[in-house]
């Protein structure tokens, strides 16, 4: 049976195969200046993007960000960022919708697999640093799951 996928459902894929393993998975947050579709920091605090494309058309659009490809493709510029960038940086996708030779070579790529109950590493994501997060992101990524859980138990409660 095929599967729609959207950012939500890939995000909830991926987050289900980290969590387990201690990973801390964080959806839309903008830990690096600009907005990460899922941030996650291994139990070793190496961070990992996932930009999650649903449409070929989103995925070609990608490369007008024009301040992101720089710092992930130029390994001085991310010297000079210290930190600033991901360990790793994957694209996610519906299965299918790009292929391999498409991707970057800074990045990666992530499908569902063809039951859409894992994960499948299509492209294994280069390490672009060994750098890990530091104290004041990882409290920021902490500090907006927080906000959230404290929003929606607020919007719950005035229901």
């Amino acid at each position: 049976m095929p599967h729609e996928w959207t950012e939500r459902r890939l995000q909830n894929l991926i987050a289900s195969r980290f969590l387990k393993t201690g990973s801390l998975c964080v959806p839309n947050c903008g830990v690096w200046g600009w907005e990460s579709d899922l941030v996650r920091v291994s139990p070793s605090f190496l961070a990992s993007e996932y930009e999650i494309k649903v449409t070929r058309k989103d995925f070609h659009r990608d490369a007008e960000k024009t301040a992101r490809v720089a710092a992930l493709s130029n390994p001085e510029g991310r010297s000079r960022l210290d930190g600033l960038t991901p360990s790793r940086f994957w694209y996610a996708t519906p299965r299918g919708l790009v292929d391999p030779m498409e991707i970057p070579e800074y990045a990666g790529l992530v499908q569902p697999s063809r039951s859409g109950r894992r994960v499948d590493i299509i492209k294994p994501a280069p390490l672009l640093h060994k750098r890990k997060l530091d104290n004041a992101r990882l409290l920021f990524l902490t500090r907006g799951v927080a906000f959230r859980y404290w929003d929606q138990r607020r919007s719950e409660t005035s229901r």
